[in-house]
């Protein structure tokens, strides 16, 4: 186990001089690029975005332009020289002395010929598209908001990744340091042995404790091995990147009462109230929907078969009004289901406020303790290492046990770890505070 060790503690100390540093900030930078949950929000946002084009579209021109190729069995003429008897026809040819000459016969139907037309079509009166565009305007300023509601709540999850791979990290040195502390109290325990001033007792207790802070050196590596994972697959940050501690957010409140006052600009709401809007909206839609709509269309045609006509190219314009007075009930089924999606959206919008209330008085109450925490965590990593340090001079003098001299130094890495701990507690109680309130 010991070479195991030594060569794991090597590498660390190898790394500490050669990784790159990053920052939470480079954290969030790089899970814009690698968290598919990211990309996920994003493509959410882009598809709510479409629904404006989709309404414009409703009250945009359309131009289509259109070919064929048409291949008749046989070709249709008029020859004006059949219309008369061929008596009649020699009668008129001896009165004036020359064959009647009727043109040569008019195609009327070509055996094969192209023809193409553009057609230009304009909704001049529909009633449904005004709602509709309104509700489309809505649905996506609800789509942008749900974006940034859901990347904060993205952030934070990498905040807690981060802190995470930090803290397990640092548990890993603190087991560290509490190998080389056991050594060497060990070696205190030994040189009193060997002096008489202790019993061989007190050597095996402090073997036994060297092996427990090695086995809990090999702890301490996996948990930081499972927090570097979890931070890679947000960030790609591996672990030979050294975290920096991330600066502790400053709140602009100070009480609970302003927290909730602040919250009012949670993305959420907007969310939430736009999407109440766009149902309503939507409702508006289907009940127009029994008004008749008016379109107008203009239509550019040219043809190689230009007929009794005589020109290639020929225009029409049209207006086409349509109402339909019944459906079979559609239109009212439609109606009922968009005024029921509507009172849907306004109570969970409701129901949005009550809840965002309830989670801010918690994020506060667990802000409240964290920071009060720290503050004691704090203060007893300090009286730890004084406890530390007067432990080992009392071994060495032979005043105390063994036993105390480890309760000591356990005592020391527990608070450490017990700091890291609170300090990540309370950075993220803010963060989570921040989201909470919508900042």
């Amino acid at each position: 186990m010991i070479p195991l060790l030594t060569l794991h503690l090597a590498t660390l100390a190898v790394g500490a001089h050669t990784a790159a540093a990053a920052t939470l900030e480079d954290a969030w930078s790089e899970a814009e690029t690698h968290a598919s949950e990211l990309v996920i929000v994003k493509e959410q946002r882009v598809q709510t975005d479409q629904a404006t084009t989709s309404a414009w579209a409703m009250l945009s021109p359309k131009l289509t332009l259109g070919g064929n190729y048409t291949l008749n069995q046989r070709e249709t003429a008029f020859d004006p020289s059949k219309l008369f008897p061929t008596d009649v026809t020699d009668m008129i040819e001896q009165f004036t002395g020359e064959p009647l000459d009727m043109g040569d016969p008019l195609v009327i139907n070509k055996k094969h010929y192209l023809d193409a037309n553009l057609t230009i079509s304009q909704p001049l009166f529909s009633a449904q598209t005004l709602p509709y565009l309104r509700s489309a305007q809505a649905t996506r300023r609800a789509g942008r908001a749900n974006e940034d509601a859901a990347r904060a709540q993205i952030r934070l999850g990498v905040a807690r990744v981060y802190w995470g791979a930090l803290v397990a990290r640092d548990g890993e040195k603190v087991a560290q340091e509490g190998v080389e502390l056991a050594k060497q109290q060990a070696g205190i325990a030994a040189a009193l042995v060997d002096a008489g001033q202790a019993t061989e007792q007190t050597r095996l207790q402090a073997k036994i404790a060297v092996a427990r802070a090695e086995r809990d050196l090999l702890a301490a590596h996996a948990r930081a091995s499972t927090a570097n994972e979890a931070l890679q697959r947000y960030t790609s940050l591996d672990a030979a990147t050294h975290l920096d501690v991330p600066v502790a957010p400053t709140l602009p409140f100070s009480t609970a009462e302003e927290a909730l006052t602040a919250s009012a600009d949670r993305p959420e709401f907007l969310a939430a109230d736009n999407q109440a809007r766009a149902a309503r909206l939507q409702a508006a839609t289907a009940d127009l929907g029994w008004l008749p709509r008016l379109d107008g269309r203009f239509i550019e045609s040219w043809s190689q078969n230009t007929g009794f006509n005589g020109e290639n190219t020929n225009w029409m314009l049209t207006l086409n009004s349509t109402w339909t007075l019944w459906d079979g009930g559609a239109r009212i089924a439609d109606s009922n289901r968009a005024h029921s999606a509507a009172r849907m959206t306004e109570a969970n919008a409701d129901n949005l406020r009550e809840t965002v209330r309830g989670e801010v008085v918690s994020a506060w109450t667990e802000y409240q303790r964290a920071t009060a925490a720290l503050a004691s965590a704090t203060e007893e990593r300090g009286y730890a290492e004084e406890n530390v340090r007067l432990a080992n001079v009392s071994l060495a003098a032979g005043t105390i046990s063994f036993v105390d001299a480890e309760a000591a130094a356990l005592g020391l890495s527990a608070a450490k770890l017990t700091e890291r701990s609170e300090q990540m507690a309370a950075d993220l109680a803010a963060r989570a505070l921040l989201v909470a309130v919508g900042r």
